[in-house]
């Protein structure tokens, strides 16, 4: 039985996906301190958003070309990802953002964030689910890599997610 000498070498990080099942995803970003267990990946220097995700959900890890640059993290698509963002503000800032009729924050009540055609047969606008589409647009747009494209996502989640929470102000 003859063998092919020149064969090329299965690439070694196709073979640990494979491995894998296939199923994974990637992002990429710099990995900062987390709990026992856990990996946690900001999306950039800024720190103000992060996910975390179990190590044994983590298949394989490219390290940065550059001492500073950003990883790529392969993981299952069945990881349970934890997403956070972190933000400061003055009570009156957090009041105003909550309130606002024309960003992510405002609360659903008719009046108050939703713009209306119903009297003329027209489509219910909600601005704060439009918001989010529209930004999820623009960070898609301006994203270079695959990577970065995934962190819009979770971004847009994140926004539709803040859109369906009534504030309570007392």
């Amino acid at each position: 039985m003859a063998t092919e000498t020149n064969a090329p070498a299965v690439n070694a990080m196709v073979q640990k996906l494979l491995e894998a099942g296939g199923n994974v995803l990637m992002i990429g970003g710099y990995v900062g301190p987390s709990a026992e267990g856990l990996v946690r990946l900001y999306a950039d220097l800024s720190l103000t958003k992060y996910i975390e995700l179990k190590k044994t959900d983590i298949v394989r890890v490219q390290e940065p070309e550059k001492p500073d640059g950003p990883c790529i993290v392969f993981f299952k698509n069945t990881a349970e990802v934890n997403y956070a963002i972190t933000l400061s503000m003055r009570a009156d800032q957090a009041i105003a953002a909550v309130t606002s009729r024309c960003a992510c924050g405002g609360h659903r009540r008719s009046g108050v964030s939703r713009e209306s055609n119903e009297g003329n047969g027209g489509p219910v606008i909600d601005i704060c689910e439009w918001s989010c589409v529209e930004n999820l647009g623009n960070c898609v747009a301006y994203a270079q890599t695959g990577w970065q494209k995934f962190w819009c996502v979770f971004d847009y989640f994140g926004c539709r997610l803040i859109c369906s929470i009534t504030p309570i102000i007392v």
